[in-house]
């Protein structure tokens, strides 16, 4: 891997990738993958369709790659993708509701290692209050807040992935800290 090209921006790295640097993709897709296909999980109801979905976002990456223009930073530009395909997935299967975009999402353990079941009965508690109160939200707060939480996108970048003002972003975001700290401080 070039040294060099590790330090570049993501802009500059679509544009590399543009003029035909694979590496520069490469270098994209591992820093992403993994956010990116958080955020979409926390958005579907199943594995299958996230990972259709998600595959589908890098698919339209790869032939958006000559025509990327760094009108925004890449990271709002990737999810503003994810979020858009996301919703025409839904449209199109005649299934865009908030129950859809509600159904609960499997735990990911952070490791390999085995878990207590006194810790992990705890543990799944804990991730079950927690998707309740995510449930909870108006889908404009939880939106906000898987992006800036899951994704770890700046209120400027979430204000272009959603095209909302900034000021609401970060209004959406506090009332949804504060409902899902309420909420869990109830639950305990």
């Amino acid at each position: 891997m070039n040294p060099s090209l590790a330090a570049d921006s993501d802009s500059q790295l679509m544009l590399d990738y543009g003029t035909g640097n694979a590496e520069a993709f490469e270098l994209l897709y591992n820093r992403y993958k993994q956010p990116l296909y958080k955020f979409i999980r926390n958005s579907c109801s199943c594995e299958l369709q996230s990972a259709e979905l998600f595959q589908d976002v890098w698919l339209r990456v790869i032939k958006a790659r000559s025509s990327y223009t760094p009108d925004t930073t890449f990271k709002a530009w990737l999810f503003r993708i994810a979020r858009n395909r996301t919703v025409d997935y839904y449209r199109l299967n005649g299934r865009l509701n908030e129950a859809t975009l509600n159904e609960e999402i499997p735990i990911e353990s952070a490791n390999d290692q085995a878990v207590e079941p006194e810790a992990y009965a705890s543990l799944s508690e804990q991730i079950d209050a927690l998707q309740q109160a995510l449930e909870t939200l108006p889908l404009a707060q939880r939106e906000a807040l898987l992006l800036h939480y899951i994704a770890g996108m700046t209120v400027k970048e979430i204000a272009d992935v959603v095209s909302a003002k900034p000021e609401t972003v970060k209004s959406r975001i506090r009332y949804a800290t504060s409902r899902v700290r309420a909420q869990l401080r109830g639950a305990s």
